[in-house]
């Protein structure tokens, strides 16, 4: 048996009525959260980054400067640049981290009401997976 036609019109309506109803799922408290989030941790963990970078790029140049580990790096990068140094570029990936784990809060909480709208029980752990898969990260 054939299935019946619907109308382009309908299947529109019902397109828009859904990510409206996913829209109404929407708290922008999990846009705030990840964006906080991904700002402090950036901000505590960059000179870490900054390291890392440091040792990748001194690998086997002698005109780069030698580190003999971790905190000899960070307390000369101290001595050299002050906290400046330390914080080389920080604002791009504050600006990335936030915005990046801004949206990917905000879609993954709205994609858990979503799924969660007119149910009693919770969310089953594979639902709350692959609300994060869903969600992009």
């Amino acid at each position: 048996m054939a299935a019946p036609i619907v109308p382009e019109t309908q299947s529109v309506r019902t397109a828009s009525s859904e990510i409206t109803r996913f829209f109404r799922h929407v708290k922008y408290e999990n846009l705030a959260a990840g964006l906080s989030g991904g700002v402090i941790s950036t901000l505590v963990l960059h000179p870490l980054d900054l390291v890392k970078i440091r040792f990748a790029v001194s690998d086997g140049l002698e005109l780069r400067p030698k580190y003999n580990g971790i905190l000899h790096c960070m307390s000369t990068v101290w001595k050299q640049e002050g906290v400046r140094g330390l914080y080389q570029g920080v604002t791009p990936n504050m600006w990335g981290a936030g915005a990046s784990w801004g949206l990917y809060f905000f879609i993954y909480g709205a994609i858990k009401a979503y799924k969660k709208e007119g149910r009693a029980e919770d969310l089953t752990a594979t639902e709350h997976l692959l609300s994060a898969a869903g969600a992009g990260k």
